[in-house]
């Protein structure tokens, strides 16, 4: 009887969209200035206190305070106190109804705290205002101030961040179409091949999986989490080689401290004593 994979998966884990906020006018701060430094350097209580000082200088559009209460919120939720960081987000949304960047940042913040329904509702919420407002655009109406290149990253991790939490909710399908769009949205990002490999494998296409998986390690030769879960698909359409083959690699090219270093070393020792005892498939990649 065929053995089964030591955890065949990585976690789909495509990093959560975190960045410093989008801030404009109000950069010429100092307070706003100190606050995305320290906010770079991690520093992120030092983040908050500069933002709140910002908060209480006079002057603001609503613009502007949305946009420091989004920063703020970042900084909250980038040191756990999501509640906090929530109720920032929401103050940013009362000011400026239409802020993709507060929405994603807020649904991202409902995702760390386990409330998926709502993190998905807020994944959602920031695709069709992203679509709305980038319709308006087109239309020559444009009735708030983003940036084409924000918006086309807000959309891009929106839809991967819902994705993840179709994912773990176990709508794989649904998650497919998702990390679809992303992958289209950026077609040079390999995150986005490699998460729609991920998605695709826990629906059982192993050959749509391999296939992204072979993208994402074309655009990037490094990453093992990629290596590891295209061996388990090669693996389970019983192509021992090219299994054994990738998992390998996965050990080769990963960091000492990767945790999936105990797996791939696994599934490397199953996959070779299938080959000794099951002909191998030849397939090209």
């Amino acid at each position: 009887m065929q053995r089964s994979l030591r955890r065949i998966l990585a976690v789909i884990t495509i990093s959560f969209w975190v960045g410093i906020a989008g801030l404009v006018a109000a950069d010429s701060n100092a307070h706003v200035a100190q606050a995305k430094a320290a906010f770079s350097s991690g520093d992120y209580p030092d983040a908050i206190r500069e933002y709140t000082d910002a908060l209480n200088e006079g002057g603001l559009t609503n613009n502007e305070r949305a946009e420091i209460y989004n920063g703020r919120g970042q900084a909250y939720r980038e040191g756990r106190q999501y509640q906090d960081a929530i109720a920032d987000y929401d103050a940013a949304l009362r000011l400026r109804p239409k802020y993709p960047d507060a929405m994603l940042n807020r649904a991202i913040a409902y995702d760390r705290i386990g409330q998926g329904d709502q993190a998905i509702a807020g994944y959602s919420d920031t695709i069709k205002t992203i679509t709305s407002i980038e319709a308006a655009k087109l239309a020559g109406n444009i009735p708030y101030p983003e940036p084409a290149a924000q918006l086309e990253q807000n959309l891009e991790g929106a839809y991967l961040d819902r994705g993840i939490a179709l994912a773990k909710h176990g709508k794989f399908n649904e998650s497919v179409g998702d990390f679809e769009q992303a992958a289209r949205l950026e077609p040079d990002n390999p995150k986005a091949f490699e998460d729609l490999g991920h998605a695709l494998i826990l629906t059982g296409d192993n050959d749509a999986a391999i296939t992204a998986y072979n993208r994402a390690i074309r655009l990037d030769g490094t990453d093992a989490n990629a290596y590891l879960n295209r061996g388990a698909a090669w693996y389970q359409k019983h192509d021992f080689v090219r299994a054994a083959d990738d998992f390998r690699t996965a050990l080769k090219v990963a960091p000492s401290n990767w945790i999936g270093r105990d797996d791939a070393a696994a599934n490397l020792k199953m996959a070779e004593a299938q080959m000794k005892s099951a002909p191998a498939k030849s397939s090209d990649r």
